[in-house]
């Protein structure tokens, strides 16, 4: 199975966000059986979490100022894991031990880092993402949503 970036989950559930379209068809197809349900790493949703806290990641272009809202953004990720049947996959250490290697190897950023070393870790060794600095970690295939779909 392949491991979806967060980015990915966050564009489909924020119908604001500049890859909703590609990351709603990505998830279309999975519910009609074209494409494999990716997994999810457990601290992609800390990511998350903590992205809104800090106000880079805005739930449908609003800063959540409150708990509830926090709360409510949150409940969303967990219906859109629920109803995709999504694997979320525990941190290893083996995985942080990974992702620090990359981090001083190929520049990650920290949360990036650890996507790689998850997919690194993962049967197939792909990562769904957008994101082109995935190609440059050996061992790790990249599958960009608006390859497989054709649309920008």
């Amino acid at each position: 199975m392949p491991v979806i970036e967060v980015d990915i989950l966050l564009a489909y559930i924020v119908s604001e966000d500049r890859h909703h379209l590609v990351a709603s068809e990505y998830f279309s197809r999975i519910m009609a059986g074209g494409l494999t349900r990716p997994m999810i790493a457990s601290f992609a949703l800390q990511e998350l979490e903590l992205g809104i806290r800090a106000g880079k990641i805005l739930p449908h272009g609003k800063i959540a100022k409150e708990e509830n809202e926090v709360a409510s953004f949150m409940n969303e990720v967990c219906d859109a894991l629920s109803l995709y049947e999504m694997s979320i996959l525990p941190i290893q250490c083996g995985v942080l031990a990974k992702a620090a290697e990359i981090r001083q190897k190929y520049n990650l950023s920290y949360y990036d880092s650890l996507h790689a070393a998850v997919t690194y870790f993962s049967d197939d060794k792909t990562i769904i993402s957008t994101d082109p600095k995935y190609d440059d970690v050996p061992g790790l295939k990249r599958m960009d949503p608006y390859k497989m779909f054709a649309t920008r």
